[in-house]
């Protein structure tokens, strides 16, 4: 086991008689984890489970049934289990639910009862701070099967009679499932234990969000960065505020992006649709050019808030030298990549339960990633639906984008209306129609660009 991993626990009692156990001797493990790694989570419970027979039950939160309020079923379960397994693959990700779900049981344990907190996590990755006195399980092979020994093997980690002494004594098979679990973990993406940042990146918090206003980011408010990013505002590595670096970039003559990322900052703490950010800004060192890009929001479990925001070198290229209407074929086929493989691609995957917290969260970034390409598209005044139908000859040509706009346009009021609502069994049936109207006009812009390229050849 990991350093500390008993610091802060409870002795353990002495394991009671297996023979004539009553029914309240099953052991309950609450197994709280992100939606993201439902998988990981349903992949641990049925390693659990498999070992346990009937001493042996295990909860996640998607076996909750439809129409059952999922709120009190999560208490109840938190109560009737003796041990929370907290499966964290991912320290970039906002945990306060998960973190509330580990609070609230441990509460619980400080009323009567045995119960422990253990946090399985990919080795390397450092557990919540809130966390570090209890006990953890870096997923490797030989911590695992330790673990695994103490779990059903003993009372130190339930506080009931051993789960299966003969499972606990019978190396092959705990090697089996250490392994099991191991690869569960190192197969999921996130899972990472190091995380390293491929683009400049400041992380703004903002500790009473309700000081925030749409031209000014409090100047007290903290920033964390590395030292690379930090050199885009001229400063080495260490504690800085924000004040100290919108200081520096006010040195520049062009200084519009600060205060639209004011708004942007603003916008995303009350909840509403954000702007993406269109000026750029130029490095202190280095002289080159980036796009401020807003891209997450975290609030704290004290209420502040951390606003993540990118630093993106911008090498846009200009089209300034080429017809008019190969600038607007060209415009449109960027315009729908981006919208396949930021809003499409992303989103044609199973949707999480209607209306749920997690349903909300994947919504609102996909009506974000929206609004961000209209914003685009609208920029470009010669991205409109006339200009667009005059870059083709073929009048059955015309007739297509005639077609996909009027079905965009029907589809998009329909899709606004449930992204807001939640509805994603909705949402997931715009999408494929969606899916459909790209590709046809990406096969349609395709063509003619190519003939409108072997035009200019000749």
């Amino acid at each position: 086991m990991s350093n500390g991993q008993e610091r802060g626990t409870q002795a353990a009692p002495q394991p009671q008689a297996a023979a004539g156990q009553p029914q309240q001797d099953v052991v309950s493990i609450f197994i709280s984890h992100k939606h993201k790694d439902e998988k990981v989570a349903r992949g641990v419970k049925t390693v659990l489970e498999r070992y346990g027979g009937d001493r042996l039950k295990s909860f996640i939160s998607e076996e909750i049934p439809a129409g059952d309020d999922w709120f009190a079923t999560i208490q109840k379960c938190l109560v009737d289990s003796s041990l929370l397994l907290l499966i964290f693959t991912d320290q970039t990700m906002n945990w306060d639910w998960c973190l509330y779900e580990t609070g609230l049981f441990t509460d619980l344990s400080t009323k009567g009862g045995f119960r422990r907190v253990i946090c399985l996590h990919p080795p390397g990755l450092a557990v919540p701070n809130p966390l570090r006195h209890l006990k953890d399980v870096p997923a490797t092979v030989p911590v695992i099967i330790d673990w695994l020994r103490d779990l059903y093997g003993t009372g130190k980690l339930t506080g009931h009679a051993p789960i299966s002494v003969g499972f606990a004594n019978e190396e092959a098979e705990l090697d089996r499932a250490a392994k099991e679990i191991v690869n569960l973990i190192a197969r999921e993406p996130a899972g990472t234990v190091d995380t390293k940042h491929h683009l400049g990146y400041v992380f703004i918090r903002v500790e009473s969000p309700e000081s925030l206003t749409p031209d000014c980011i409090p100047p007290e408010a903290t920033v964390e960065s590395d030292q690379t990013s930090l050199l885009l505002f001229d400063k080495p590595r260490g504690d800085w505020t924000w004040g100290a670096l919108e200081a520096e970039a006010r040195r520049n003559p062009d200084q519009r992006w600060l205060g639209e990322l004011a708004l942007a900052i603003y916008r995303a703490s009350r909840g509403n649709v954000v702007d993406p950010v269109q000026n750029t800004f130029r490095a202190r060192r280095g002289g080159r050019t980036y796009r401020p890009i807003l891209h997450r929001s975290d609030t704290g479990a004290d209420g502040s808030m951390t606003f993540k925001v990118s630093f993106v070198e911008d090498v846009s290229w200009q089209l300034k030298e080429i017809p008019r209407d190969l600038n607007t074929l060209l415009t449109a086929i960027v315009m729908g990549t981006r919208f396949r493989y930021e809003v499409l691609n992303p989103s044609a995957r199973d949707m999480p339960a209607p209306r749920s917290d997690e349903a909300r969260r994947v919504c609102e970034q996909i009506r974000q990633d929206i609004h961000n390409i209209e914003v685009e598209a609208a920029s470009r005044e010669t991205l409109d639906e006339n200009s667009l139908k005059a870059v083709f000859d073929n009048p059955a040509d015309k007739n297509e984008v005639e077609a996909i706009y009027r079905e965009w346009y029907q589809i998009r009021g329909n899709l606004v209306s449930d992204l807001e609502n939640a509805e994603t069994d909705a949402v997931a049936q715009h999408i494929n129609r969606l899916i459909e109207i790209n590709n046809r006009f990406m096969q349609l812009g395709s063509r003619r660009y190519a003939e409108m390229m072997a035009a200019g050849a000749n």
